[in-house]
């Protein structure tokens, strides 16, 4: 439990009126957690009292135990500097401490002693309150990894020929800030300001439901966040650039289905040259002048687009959709198969020059993928109602049904209806998706706001001609 960044007041109002708020009025971590705390207390006294059967005896017990036995070390300090200085010791030797509040009491401590007079000492301090107040409601309710945002702006902030392609770690970092602090003590203030710069941004990328399967991955993060920061590129520079960031990221690690170790380094220094307007040239002047010339010529954005599909090269779609072919794209594959189809509703529709309803796929990413990911021919067939289609004692019986032919993507509210009705009974429920990659199943020669004849069955052959159509529409996606 802590309060160093409360400004909700809630300990102190629950220890004067016994109040807990809502979990509506709750805007913190931190908030929760101290509601998570009282409740946790509730229900310890309320056990205890089933266990007393009701004999108040126990209360006595534990009120002494309470009085006599349970000591508080408090410290009562004029000089609001030691604070920090005592925090950094009781880190090094007790409990360990978050490095987001790590980070700050050593930025504080270090703005307290370097300052060089009480006017300038006040100014940082109240800004640095009010960066560190809105890094924490940045942080707000959702579980973001305030460590690796720690990482990403030290890595970000490093000198450009002082680190290696990878992330700086947690303790460099601090060194870091910690060294750049003591030079000059306004880099505490441009610190927290990158700081909250990074969480902003991470933030924004962990809102945006069709990004799920890159936000999972730390150098897409990165990558993405030293995009969004550059402050020369125009938004919608930044949006193509974009385009090219998830086509070659997907095929890397969605398609191809690479650990993300792969190409690690890559995206790290790109990231950090994107920071730095500083897009190094990727061809040798003595052996591919023209290349090396033109690529000279290019415009920022244009230089970017290009290094991001140097790292995609040896992704090619053409390699990359062996992953298709006749493979289980069912187990371990969720979030990618959800975007993938995704990306298919949007080729549909281009090509058919229709609208989707993107309000579908937003409900679809944030549910559970069990809720949204429809076997056609279902893993279960209690009635013998697909018997025809696919035999269930063959060995490969399990790679059929899991092939992307078989799959589909319903909302949460459909697929456990669809459960194991036949086809007939599958359409009906199909039809109340509105989607073109659900039409695109139902319907021969599929036409959106035209005529079109529904398919009478599903059979292995229909799953090889969808497997092949879904192929060749990747390779007009991702390449």
């Amino acid at each position: 439990m802590q309060t160093n960044h409360n400004e909700a007041e809630i300990f102190s109002d629950y220890l004067v009126s016994g109040k807990i708020p809502v979990k509506t009025e709750l805007k913190t971590q931190s908030e929760k957690k101290f509601c998570d705390l009282f409740h946790s207390c509730k229900k310890f006294i309320n056990e205890r009292k089933i266990e007393s059967k009701n004999n108040d005896k126990w209360l006595i017990e534990l009120l002494l135990v309470i009085k006599n036995r349970l000591g508080f070390i408090f410290y009562e300090l004029e000089d609001e500097a030691i604070v920090y200085t005592v925090f950094e010791v009781l880190n090094s030797r007790g409990l360990e401490v978050n490095w987001l509040d790590k980070t700050k009491s050593v930025l504080m401590g270090i703005v307290y002693e370097k300052s060089v007079s009480n006017l300038s000492l006040k100014e940082t301090i109240s800004s640095l309150q009010n960066y560190w107040g809105k890094i924490y409601h940045v942080l707000g309710l959702k579980e973001l990894n305030g460590d690796e945002i720690l990482t990403y702006a030290s890595t970000l902030m490093s000198p450009e020929d002082s680190i290696k392609a990878k992330l700086v770690n947690l303790q460099d970092s601090l060194d870091l800030f910690k060294s750049l602090s003591n030079s000059d003590v306004g880099n505490a203030l441009k610190i927290a300001r990158m700081i909250l710069r990074v969480a902003n941004n991470y933030k924004k990328l962990s809102s945006i439901s069709e990004y799920q399967f890159f936000y999972s991955i730390s150098q897409c993060r990165f990558l993405y966040i030293s995009l969004m920061l550059n402050d020369i590129l125009q938004d919608e520079d930044k949006q193509e650039i974009l385009i090219h960031w998830e086509k070659v990221s997907f095929r890397i690690y969605g398609l191809m289905g690479n650990d993300s170790k792969k190409k690690l380094g890559d995206y790290i220094k790109l990231g950090r040259e994107i920071y730095y307007n500083n897009i190094k040239n990727p061809f040798n002047q003595k052996v591919k002048i023209d290349d090396y010339n033109k690529f000279n010529g290019l415009s920022l954005k244009d230089k970017i687009i290009h290094r991001i599909q140097e790292i995609g090269k040896e992704s090619a779609i053409e390699i990359a959709i062996d992953r298709l072919k006749e493979k289980n794209c069912y187990m371990n594959w969720d979030m990618e198969l959800k975007y993938f189809f995704y990306k298919y509703e949007q080729y549909i529709s281009d090509k058919k020059n229709a609208s989707y309803n993107d309000n579908i796929w937003t409900s679809i990413f944030n549910s559970p993928s069990t809720k949204s990911i429809e076997h056609i021919v279902p893993q279960n067939d209690p009635r013998n109602l697909w018997a025809d289609v696919i035999d269930r004692s063959q060995d490969n019986y399990e790679l059929q049904i899991n092939r992307i032919g078989n799959l589909l993507i319903l909302p949460p509210n459909l697929n456990s209806r669809c459960s194991t009705k036949d086809f007939s009974g599958k359409k009906v429920i199909y039809k109340e998706a509105l989607s073109h990659v659900v039409n695109d199943v139902i319907y021969d020669s599929y036409i959106p706001n035209g005529d079109a004849v529904e398919k009478t069955d599903w059979s292995m052959t229909q799953i090889e001609h969808r497997e092949n159509k879904l192929i060749n529409a990747a390779l007009e996606i991702w390449s």
